[in-house]
């Protein structure tokens, strides 16, 4: 029971992503290969420090992507990047 659960959780995850970074290339084709994972990384929850450590780089250079993602997709300096492509993209 535990195992079907978990694919199914696993499989939503997935195709929750996969559709996200659909909408997300086809709306905003100036990002990135990496602008781009980042984002897909915060669908789920990952954190700074997490995606830092995930690319064997700082903390201060995802920071740094993270305000060139907010600058292409026209987010308010500091925004919750995710929280505004929800409402911009329509992600579930």
């Amino acid at each position: 029971l535990y195992f079907n659960n978990f694919k199914d959780r696993l499989a939503n995850f997935y195709w929750t992503v996969v559709g996200f970074f659909l909408k997300l290339t086809n709306e905003y084709p100036a990002l990135n290969e990496k602008e781009i994972q980042l984002c897909c990384m915060l669908v789920p929850g990952f954190k700074t420090e997490e995606i830092a450590a995930i690319w064997m780089n700082s903390v201060f250079s995802v920071h740094k992507y993270k305000t060139n993602v907010r600058k292409k997709i026209n987010a308010p300096e500091g925004a919750d990047i995710i929280a505004f492509l929800k409402e911009k993209i329509g992600l579930q």
